[in-house]
């Protein structure tokens, strides 16, 4: 079994401490328009930054910008070269708001399957200002951004989430989902599910922020599916206490198994761009938060280290040949 890094591919052994969310690069364009902390164009910040991490004990971290959207893969190859942290990358798609100009909205089915599989098998293409050419480091996991409205409510997010989950089965890809608020994910894993990928393939994000419902959460959860708890050090939705009571009560209802963490970071919150916490936040002070609260410590390695390494290799017994 193998996780693909941008640099190359790792045993699950080699992951380590394991964030599970995160954004390093985001280059000018629709993302800065919807927000301006969407801009992280800074290699020698950004690797500063993985330098910080790495010294507080982060070994790996997923981006999830997938293309087309900000990413800025040749950036991201820099970065672990410069920092020695494993970057997983993501192909994918994000919500059409941060790129509404995006030609793979345009292509078939088929035709978006075939990239994405390509990412992951041949490799990424650059950012939009290296003028999209394809570079021989090669994306990990597969995101995709469900729809609010449910998974069939729109032909075109139909046909994106359909393309990524042809593109999971063919190269053994987990998929990594956005959700936003008023959406109902059982319905979306459900889809998910009649198409072939395994609820065990499937980490749900923001459900700690945007679905903040245990009992709707804990149901979901009996699915098999992973989620990351990624509302961390973000007061303006709520405190790290109001964090650690959520994860205990999954923990509690049997669920420490299928918990991963993160920070969703962007510029304000990275420490390189004088942001609020920096990406060892987890690290150096919620793991601490978490021992303080009578955390056991097999579960803090759980949800930190060994749940991602379960969940991220490439099932290679899935994976076809993708022409070149």
């Amino acid at each position: 079994m193998i996780i693909r890094t941008v640099s190359g591919d790792i045993a699950p052994g080699d992951l380590g401490h394991t964030q599970c969310h995160e954004h390093l690069f985001i280059e000018m364009g629709p993302s800065f328009n919807v927000s301006p902390v969407l801009l992280m164009e800074g290699i020698e910040e950004v690797t500063n930054e993985l330098n910080t991490y790495r010294q507080a004990g982060g070994v790996s971290v997923i981006d999830a910008q997938p293309a087309f959207c900000g990413r800025m893969a040749e950036r991201l190859v820099q970065a672990e070269s410069g920092s020695g942290v494993h970057i997983i990358a993501s192909t994918g798609f994000h919500k059409s708001v941060f790129y509404p100009d995006c030609p793979v909205l345009h292509w078939s089915g088929d035709q978006i399957a075939d990239f994405f599989s390509r990412e992951i098998e041949i490799g990424m293409i650059s950012s939009r200002t290296a003028g999209y050419r394809e570079i021989t480091a090669r994306a990990g996991l597969i995101k995709v951004a469900l729809d609010s409205a449910g998974p069939t409510s729109n032909a075109s997010s139909q046909k994106l989430l359909e393309a990524a989950m042809t593109a999971a089965l063919r190269t053994g890809s987990a998929i990594l989902c956005h959700t936003d608020n008023e959406i109902i994910p059982i319905d979306h894993v459900n889809f998910i599910v009649k198409h072939g990928i395994a609820p065990n393939r499937m980490i749900l994000s923001h459900l700690d922020r945007t679905m903040f419902d245990l009992y709707r959460i804990k149901d979901l959860m009996a699915t098999g599916v992973y989620i990351t708890c990624d509302t961390i050090a973000r007061p303006k939705y709520h405190s790290d206490d109001a964090e650690l009571t959520f994860i205990d009560n999954l923990i509690q209802a049997g669920y420490v198994d299928r918990i991963m963490l993160a920070l969703d970071t962007t510029r304000q919150r990275l420490r390189c761009y004088g942001g609020t916490c920096g990406l060892d936040y987890i690290r150096v002070n919620f793991i601490n938060q978490m021992r303080k609260a009578g955390f056991d410590e097999i579960d803090i390695v759980k949800m930190t280290k060994t749940n991602a390494a379960r969940v991220l290799p490439l099932d290679t017994r899935r994976r076809q040949n993708i022409s070149k």
